[in-house]
């Protein structure tokens, strides 16, 4: 649903990564539905290595957003929750044009607001 908004919205080119093939064709029936087929590509892959591989070949985008699936789905899985929400966070800020935006989205109950920002703060310092 994200990548058919900013196609919508005026992206000239949207890039769509999920792990499940059914989310991936949905993608793109939906942006074939809303006329930005052209400008959208969806590909199933393992969010962490795709990212990886983006900034492997130097690519740089204005918006990159992320909404994965909950990385701490109990209390005592916050520790590698974080984690898992730190290197997410960490590879998705190395892959943002000067004065890019990051939409980083969490739907992890144990992960609280002031968390996940701090999280995105201290992953986002080193690149100003």
């Amino acid at each position: 649903a994200w990548g058919i908004q900013c196609a919508l919205g005026g992206a000239s080119e949207v890039h769509c990564i999920d792990s499940s093939a059914n989310a991936v064709d949905l993608v793109m029936r939906n942006a074939a539905r809303n006329g930005v087929a052209g400008r959208v590509r969806a590909e199933r892959a393992d969010a962490v290595r795709a990212l990886k591989a983006f900034r492997s070949a130097g690519e740089r985008f204005d918006v990159v957003i992320l909404d994965p699936p909950a990385f701490i789905r109990r209390r005592r899985d916050r520790i590698k929750g974080f984690e898992a929400y730190r290197r997410a966070n960490g590879l998705a800020v190395q892959l943002l044009a000067p004065g890019g935006w990051l939409v980083s989205a969490s739907c992890s109950a144990h992960l609280e607001r002031a968390k996940h920002l701090e999280i995105i703060a201290r992953v986002s310092y080193p690149f100003g």
